[in-house]
């Protein structure tokens, strides 16, 4: 159809329609193939619109990184719209930077056609996959849009991200993307054929056989958790007027456990909605819970420092109670969300802050947290040590940061999060999803808790084996295997990134020097 309007139209408009056109078609791909959607599978084409129009010529940069870019706003406006319900600006800022990258990769690409010829679209795994773990760093660090996350139920094809982590399944699905442009368009196509059966019969056999294989755990190595799921609003339980209802809630939810063999329950982000540790006659209570029956528990809940000048610094963090045991052990989240807990550079840009409260903004003032913590607790029987990490929230997009938790001895992961900022959007399952491939990266169970839902107990193949709904008060229990071998990624999680950015930067100051060389030989 495309090559059809190029023959009968003039060039500016066949152009002009036709990056409009793939910009739209790439975006709703790109849309349709992420969670909720379990068509993951559609995500495989959605980089061919952009692919066809990078391989026309006489087309300018400043057209196709406005293709990119369009891309981009759309993609995010269809999927990341629920980040306007908490933080309007936040919303604002995601639409306006997010897109920038793919506006980056169709340049790049294109750049790499002309020097190269089609086959320079090789590069375009490698060009794309740097662009992610670029955007994942910094401050406005973020994974939440990786094509990675398109695949979470397409667990018999994924396991390879135990090695690879997140960004080898970014790269398989843009080499996808690749090989069925190459063949659609007929370019040597027996070997895009072979090439693309390969790429997927290897993930499907090597998933086939890990899955089948299992993990050995012996039977000694399990321990019962529970995870109780509130759905409080969570704009109402900060009222005074409603702490007590808030602990009733909880309370009420976790002593039905009775005599529940549950060896740790959790409670999401905030449940406690006070500072637990000062708060002495609330923090009594919390322990009277844990002591009569004799669980250890979980809590998220705000916290503060004191700095060296006397000033207070406030921390989102998850605190861990033993029964009958007064000390408290904390975590402080690492990765705290821009312009919702804290705003940027205010030490550079002074008059930010200011501006963003005046405009009636919600902005908070939350101090990041900067240590890789591991609870333990003994078992009920004395038969073994347990140890596990919280991360909470927006900790969880990261691979990187999650794995050190791994490292340091971490048998199982809980994701403590409040997602009811969002209501009844696809923000909840898609963060709930993200879920899936920290499970698999490092092969260990995630205990997922959620004040509003989705709370989830997922195994070290990325299944979900409980679940429960949105907007509903749960409990759910499960045995959780604690994880006795680190992953490759665990280990060397560092590798495939490396390799990925070296090789990106090395061939693009390849093209680079040689092309350069070319145009003076034909001066």
């Amino acid at each position: 159809m495309l090559s059809r309007i190029t023959k009968h139209n003039t060039p500016g408009i066949t152009v002009n329609r036709s990056f409009l056109l793939a910009a739209g078609v790439s975006s709703l791909l790109l849309i349709a193939a992420s969670p909720p959607s379990w068509a993951g599978v559609i995500a495989f084409t959605c980089l061919i619109p952009l692919f066809y129009i990078i391989d026309k010529k006489n087309v300018s940069y400043k057209k196709i990184f406005l293709m990119g870019y369009v891309t981009g706003v759309i993609w995010a406006c269809g999927t990341l719209y629920w980040i306007s319900l908490p933080t309007l600006t936040g919303f604002i800022g995601s639409v306006i930077y997010l897109p920038l990258y793919p506006g980056i990769f169709c340049v790049i690409m294109k750049w790499v056609k002309e020097k190269t010829g089609i086959y320079g679209l090789a590069l375009a795994p490698f060009v794309w996959t740097t662009l992610e773990i670029v955007q994942a760093r910094g401050v406005f660090g973020f994974t939440w849009q990786s094509i990675a996350y398109t695949q979470t139920y397409a667990n018999n094809f994924i396991q390879f991200a135990s090695v690879t982590g997140m960004y080898g399944v970014t790269f398989w699905v843009v080499s996808l993307n690749v090989l069925l442009y190459l063949l659609f368009t007929e370019r040597k196509r027996f070997v895009a054929g072979a090439v693309l059966a390969v790429f997927i019969l290897l993930p499907f056999i090597y998933s086939s056989i890990v899955m089948k294989r299992g993990q050995p755990v012996s039977e000694s190595s399990w321990v019962t958790v529970s995870v109780v799921q509130g759905n409080v609003d969570p704009y109402k339980k900060w009222k005074k007027s409603f702490i007590d209802s808030n602990y009733v809630i909880y309370r009420d939810l976790t002593m039905d456990l009775g005599n529940t063999e549950s060896e740790l329950v959790v409670w999401p982000e905030t449940a406690v909605p006070y500072y637990l540790r000062y708060r002495y006659n609330r923090y009594r209570q919390v322990r009277d819970i844990t002591d009569s029956l004799g669980v250890n528990l979980l809590t998220g809940a705000p916290g503060y420092f004191w700095d060296k000048k006397g000033k207070g610094h406030p921390l989102n963090k998850a605190f861990f109670i033993r029964p009958f045991t007064k000390p408290m052990d904390s975590y402080a989240k690492i990765h705290l969300v821009p312009f919702s807990e804290f705003v940027p550079f205010r030490e550079q840009l002074p008059f930010l802050e200011p501006f963003l409260r005046n405009l009636n903004l919600d902005v908070g003032d939350f101090t990041a947290g900067d240590s890789i913590v591991v609870f333990s607790f003994t078992s009920r029987d004395s038969s073994k040590d347990v140890q596990f990490s919280s991360v909470i929230c927006f900790d969880s997009i990261f691979p990187e940061l999650v794995r050190q938790f791994f490292r340091k001895g971490a048998q199982f992961l809980v994701i403590i999060t409040n997602d009811g900022w969002f209501g009844k959007t696809s923000g909840p399952y898609q963060h709930q999803r993200i879920a899936v491939l920290r499970a698999i990266e490092n092969r260990s169970w995630v205990v997922r808790c959620a004040n509003t839902g989705v709370s989830c107990f997922i195994d070290p193949y990325g299944r979900v084996v409980q679940k429960t709904g949105l907007m509903e008060q749960a409990v759910l229990t499960q045995n959780v295997a604690l994880s006795e071998t680190k992953s490759i990624f665990t280990k060397h999680g560092l590798i495939f990134p490396y390799f990925i950015v070296i090789i990106s930067f090395l061939a693009l100051a390849s093209i680079a020097v040689i092309g350069s060389r070319g145009e003076k030989r034909t001066k």
